[in-house]
């Protein structure tokens, strides 16, 4: 994880360890404020499962208990756009339970699908002109404090 000197980062364990997703569940504060961040991938190799969507309510479960703002991202690989894609239909049932919104509305993907997704509470006030673009290539194990 990359992230700036001025930000506290502290790993947030989870009660379960999924299995059908990757996750990095940690606390970010800075001097005045804090969030929960959720970052998720799900390989899209591998089908999407029953158990990814049990797994995933666990995690939802969890995060729906904490006081301070959560976010979510990461890649599903899921055509969460597609009307008729039953995973997209299951994930958007999913997150409406929870009281959450995905605000990925534009493709993700180079063959024309959201992917990619940034997931908050309902309430929580978002920037829609917000852009975060990377200059240079970040490999996994580059961390930075």
């Amino acid at each position: 994880m990359v992230y700036r000197d001025s930000l506290g980062i502290k790993n947030h364990a989870l009660d379960i360890e999924p299995v059908t997703f990757e996750h990095l569940r940690v606390n970010v504060t800075t001097d005045t404020d804090s969030l929960l961040l959720l970052c998720v991938y799900r390989p899209g190799s591998q089908a999407v499962t029953a158990e990814f969507f049990d797994e995933l309510t666990s995690v939802l479960e969890q995060m729906s208990v904490q006081r301070r703002p959560c976010l979510i991202c990461g890649d599903f690989n899921i055509h969460i756009d597609d009307d008729n894609d039953v995973h997209a239909k299951k994930l958007g049932d999913l997150l409406q339970l929870f009281d959450l919104v995905q605000h990925v509305r534009e493709p993700t993907h180079t063959a024309g699908h959201i992917l990619d997704v940034v997931i908050t509470r309902a309430d929580t006030e978002v920037y829609s002109n917000c852009l975060l673009a990377v200059s240079h290539p970040v490999t996994p194990s580059s961390t930075s404090s």
